[in-house]
């Protein structure tokens, strides 16, 4: 147990929210958890703006006129995404996350 706790204190704070989301969302054993930690990614944000970051980083609507991108709706995709399963809202420590990957 001594070998897991320096483990998890020797983890970069990028992975705080990831290893909570394992072992308290997904259930996993700690020693499973710490091997998945790189299976997730960890978006600073909710899953409204998860979805307008990949909408912009993916260049989803560059294909389209300006003045049509406004009628595209990230609120919808968001929901969709969450529904899907594909992403999660997490709270961790009063901030809020968005993880994917697992």
């Amino acid at each position: 147990i001594g070998e897991w706790f320096e483990l998890v204190d020797e983890l970069e704070p990028y992975y705080e929210p990831a290893l909570f989301y394992l072992l308290d969302v997904c259930g996993e054993p700690l020693s499973d958890a710490l091997s998945h930690l790189e299976d997730l990614f960890v978006f600073d944000g909710s899953p409204e703006q998860y979805a307008e970051n990949y909408v912009d980083e993916a260049g989803l609507l560059d294909a389209l006129p300006e003045q049509l991108h406004g009628y595209f709706d990230c609120n919808a995709l968001a929901d969709d995404m969450v529904l899907n399963g594909d992403i999660h809202e997490l709270v961790y420590q009063g901030s809020t996350y968005t993880v994917s990957g697992y």
